[in-house]
């Protein structure tokens, strides 16, 4: 009798999902699209939180940007459970858990280039956090696709 590798089977699903994950395919390009809408709304909370600190609180464009981000990580969580991984199998202690996790990192990420870019090069915050914006939704999508939700 004739034995299987098991890890000869998994290789065209891992071809697949990296395939995904680098939106080479219309499902992994929709995938996205989705996610980066649930962030959309999730980042308009988070510049909205961002300016008003700045703005009308006087905070340090960091800082300020940082309880936005924590602000927005949380209703994050929320659209992306149940609009763009709605079909994961991870209990939803074990997904908030992770999905924290990855917030943290995606906070610490944007703070880190705010603090570069505002008080080190003296660019001014929102292009700055565009830019903190940009790297970090590649970065967080990349880990919520490939641990958070799988």
């Amino acid at each position: 009798m004739k034995t299987i590798d098991k890890k000869a089977c998994e290789l065209p699903s891992l071809r697949n999902r990296a395939q995904s994950l680098l939106l080479l395919d219309s499902v992994g390009s929709r995938h996205f699209l989705s996610y980066a809408a649930v962030g959309a709304a999730a980042t308009s909370v988070h510049y909205l939180i961002l300016v008003t600190c700045v703005e009308a609180v006087h905070l340090r464009a960091a800082v300020a940007s940082t309880i936005g981000a924590l602000a927005g990580a949380l209703s994050a969580y929320v659209g992306n459970r149940r609009y763009v991984f709605a079909t994961s199998v991870q209990p939803h202690k074990t997904a908030l858990r992770r999905f924290l996790s990855v917030a943290l990192l995606g906070v610490c990420v944007n703070a880190s280039v705010l603090w570069v870019g505002v008080d080190v090069f003296k660019v001014y915050y929102l292009p700055v956090q565009l830019l903190a914006t940009g790297i970090t939704l590649s970065l967080t999508y990349g880990l919520n696709t490939v641990w958070t939700f799988t």
